[in-house]
């Protein structure tokens, strides 16, 4: 291999490691953020959930009750 063609092979390679941390990183934030959003909508459905359930306490518990019956019953066969 003649020194050009190395050299050229080690700068590719030097600015393939450079563009993979680079986008490594941008990808590791938008999952980042994307984690926190996803944390944020699931922590407002719960809020929601409880507020339900406060609200029209004998239907949850037959609810839950009819779902667990339900559900005891297909895992049963």
């Amino acid at each position: 291999m003649s020194e050009k063609t190395a050299k050229a092979k080690e700068a590719v390679s030097e600015a393939a490691e450079e563009l993979s941390a680079t986008l490594g990183e941008e990808v590791r934030e938008e999952l980042r953020a994307g984690a926190e959003d996803l944390s944020e909508r699931a922590q407002e459905g719960l809020q929601e959930l409880e507020s339900l359930i406060k609200a029209h306490p004998l239907q949850s518990t037959l609810i839950a009750f009819g779902l667990g019956f339900m559900l005891s019953r297909l895992l049963s066969r």
